[in-house]
């Protein structure tokens, strides 16, 4: 119906755009759907605002840096970030992300930039089904994948 009203706990129900999902080959060489960074920020701006959530960085820690026999840098980095909407409710968790580069510096941006873009979708996801949560989305979003291919 045109100009029906939706509360924000029915959007956050729904599943998420395949616009805001990406693909990438996962361990085994399994292909592995997921909702993006940037679509998570979308949806959390469409239905709170600009303004109206907020996110921060409550831990970050190297974990792994050693070159390997390349020369490259391999880094690790976890993270925790905790996700705060206006109204004062907030969820929180963690993320890993990794980088490797010929250079270090590139090399430990890619991996803490990756830790917390995981940490901070996961701590999204806790708001509703459109910001990647639960097993039925994974499924919902391996079908919608697979119709386009």
């Amino acid at each position: 119906e045109k100009g029906r009203l939706v509360y924000k706990s029915q959007f956050l129900s729904t599943h998420p755009l395949k616009g805001d999902c990406k693909e990438r080959v996962g361990y085994g060489g399994k292909k592995f759907t997921y909702v993006s960074g940037d679509g998570v920020i979308r949806t959390m701006n469409a239905v709170f605002g600009f303004g109206g959530w907020s996110s921060r960085i409550t831990m970050e820690r190297m974990v792994q840096c050693e070159k390997d026999d390349r020369g490259r840098w391999n880094i690790g980095y976890l993270a925790t970030v905790k996700v705060t909407l206006r109204n004062g409710v907030s969820h929180e968790d963690c993320g890993s992300g990794d980088g490797i580069n010929e250079s270090k510096v590139k090399a430990h941006e890619k991996a803490m930039k990756s830790a917390v873009t995981d940490a901070m979708k996961r701590a999204a996801r806790h708001f509703g089904e459109r910001l990647g949560n639960g097993k039925a989305m994974d499924d919902f979003i391996d079908a919608l994948m697979s119709v386009s291919r």
